[in-house]
């Protein structure tokens, strides 16, 4: 986003004093060739507007032995909002081998027609869903929390391709991606697109209530990746929270690297460390994926479809 469009977007959606602190003074501080901080002052402004969260689940929720774990409820959510038949051709073949490897797991596959069967979406929620003042990619963030803290369980973006039976344990499960991630990127901690806990996990009731709080109070999305720093505030501010995202073991892959690697021509040595290395890997329906390059070489689409699609 363009600067003074930048400036505009902020201060109108959340105020002149959000737009210095979001926009401009970074910008300033990039121009003369310093490190922006934004990560650090999108944490602080989200600190500041949830300061009472924090307050109320530091010192009312305490780390117990007994806490539930993501195999109590033995179920995997996802969610495709239109419903199973309306799924893309990638989206149905990202739900095959989630069924295939779920490791006798039950899969509720959530959409339109039945979340309430599940669960009532807060009613401020429902109307700016409804306006659409919400989007639904935001809503989905909303809509795994409830979920898997409600009744535990593990949660898989349905664009994930799984490779290997889904072996997720433990109070919180996620996949660490930090071995193979940038040192200036925040967030290889988690993967919000796999992402499980107990039943009534507390880090991930705190994320719960501050993303309806937010989006009862604004109609626009302070940033796009807001959801993982508000789990970076936790992180930071809830020390149960900090055990147990230490505690996972870093992915010898990357689940996102291979996104865009798809129409490209296979080399088998690469595409065997890809799958040996990934039990999720990250795709996308908004572009097609071709099973053969235009000269007739297959493609790691095309390759992982014969390995995986029988």
């Amino acid at each position: 986003m363009r600067f003074h469009k930048a400036l505009l977007f902020y201060s109108s959606n959340f105020g002149i004093k959000t737009a210095i602190k979001l926009v401009f003074v970074p910008r300033m501080r990039s121009f003369f060739k310093k490190p922006s901080g934004y990560t650090d002052r999108l944490v602080d402004w989200f600190f500041n507007l949830f300061a009472r969260n924090c307050l109320i689940y530091q010192k009312e929720h305490t780390q117990s032995s007994d806490r539930e774990t993501i195999e109590t409820s033995n179920i995997i959510w996802t969610l495709w909002w239109q419903g199973k038949e309306d799924m893309p051709y990638i989206i149905q073949k990202c739900h095959q081998s989630l069924r295939k490897n779920s490791n006798g797991r039950e899969i509720r596959l959530l959409d339109k027609d039945n979340y309430n069967n599940y669960f009532e979406l807060p009613k401020q929620i429902e109307e700016k869903l409804k306006k659409k003042k919400i989007s639904f990619t935001h809503l989905s963030d909303i809509i795994r929390l409830i979920v898997i803290t409600k009744y535990g369980g593990l949660w898989v973006d349905a664009a994930i391709f799984v490779t290997h039976p889904i072996v997720a344990s433990g109070q919180f499960y996620s996949v660490n991606i930090t071995k193979n991630a940038s040192p200036d990127y925040p967030f290889g901690r988690w993967v919000i697109g796999v992402m499980g806990c107990g039943k009534n996990y507390q880090p991930l009731c705190f994320v719960r209530d501050c993303l309806i709080d937010y989006w009862e109070r604004y109609n626009a999305a302070v940033d796009y990746l807001m959801f993982d720093h508000i789990m970076l505030l936790a992180y930071m501010k809830l020390s149960e929270f900090k055990e147990d995202v230490d505690a996972l073991s870093p992915s010898l892959g990357n689940i996102h690297g291979s996104r865009y690697l798809f129409n490209k021509e296979a080399d088998p040595q690469r595409f065997k460390e890809l799958v040996n290395n990934n039990d999720f890997l990250s795709l996308t329906w908004r572009f097609p994926y071709n099973e053969f390059t235009d000269d007739g070489k297959e493609t790691y689409w095309g390759m992982l479809l014969n390995k995986y699609d029988k």
